[in-house]
């Protein structure tokens, strides 16, 4: 499904519609939650799989496509690989599709639908969705991101965070990767090696991996 052009808020409602029948969240198992699938494979891993290796500001799509992006500033352009790639002129975004793979600044975003805006930096995924930055993980349903103020949101029942000692579940969540701050609301679940804790909304800083 192709979504329209819509305002940063209009895009956040019109995914949270979209995923209202998500999975539910995951179940507590012993004294820890079920665990998150496995990390992403390493960078320097993926050419090991004959994985495309696109410069920054390259789009290439192994269908044999390839495109550059000339509008978005240079400390942004992200490299992005994907099954197959196309750009929608009324739109202005590229589509891409299949074992997606956008990469900037040492983040790594996966998932298996995405959009690029090739004039703002505006990124908006469906399906499963994984975005690595550095030591945190950050997974749910569908995304939309901002590279140029540094920030994603992440939508579906299965919306969490991961890194060494640390677990967060919740409805929704947000990162500013800049800020190095993540905000958690609807149901939110964090356990921290022995420690566990509920509610409705949490502030987690990343930086001094702790609760704000």
């Amino acid at each position: 499904m192709q979504l329209k052009p819509l305002a940063k808020r209009g895009a956040v409602a019109c995914l949270g519609v979209l995923l209202s029948a998500a999975p539910a969240l995951p179940t507590l198992q012993g004294d820890g939650i079920a665990p998150f699938p496995a990390p992403l494979v390493p960078l320097t891993e993926a050419a090991a799989v004959n994985e495309p290796a696109p410069m920054a500001g390259q789009i290439i799509g192994r269908d044999g496509t390839s495109s550059v992006l000339e509008e978005l500033p240079e400390n942004i352009r992200p490299a992005v690989s994907a099954d197959t790639t196309r750009f929608d002129e009324e739109t202005g975004r590229y589509i891409l599709s299949g074992n997606v793979r956008i990469i900037w600044d040492n983040r790594v975003l996966t998932t298996d639908e995405a959009q690029l805006s090739a004039r703002t930096g505006e990124i908006w995924t469906q399906g499963r969705t994984v975005m690595q930055d550095g030591e945190p993980v950050f997974r749910g349903d569908a995304l939309y991101a901002s590279l140029t103020e540094h920030q994603a949101w992440f939508f579906g029942q299965r919306c969490g965070m991961s890194r060494p000692g640390l677990s967060v579940h919740s409805d929704t969540m947000f990162y500013n990767w800049e800020k190095k701050l993540a905000v958690f609301d609807g149901h939110v679940l964090l356990i921290q090696k022995d420690k566990q804790r509920a509610g409705d909304h949490l502030v987690y800083d990343i930086a001094r991996n702790q609760v704000r």
